[in-house]
């Protein structure tokens, strides 16, 4: 496992210079730093199959809309 400082992520998100830097760079902006403010935590997690992937999002998005629920009434 590599670890960098949180700053240096935020400057190789920020300035991607390589097609496998900027495939990074969306999903860190659109998958793992927005579950984070949702959620407050990112997990990574393995999944067996597809559909086991996609069971898994379904159940999320049901939890994410009970909760936009709650605020909104």
């Amino acid at each position: 496992m590599n670890i960098i400082p949180e700053s240096d992520l935020y400057r190789l998100i920020i300035k991607p210079k390589m097609p496998e830097a900027e495939r990074f760079e969306k999903w860190m902006m659109e998958v793992v730093l927005l579950t984070i403010r949702k959620t407050g935590r990112f997990e990574m997690r393995k999944f067996k199959s597809d559909r086991e992937q996609a069971l898994f999002l379904a159940q999320q998005l049901i939890e994410e809309c009970a909760r936009n629920e709650k605020f909104t009434e």
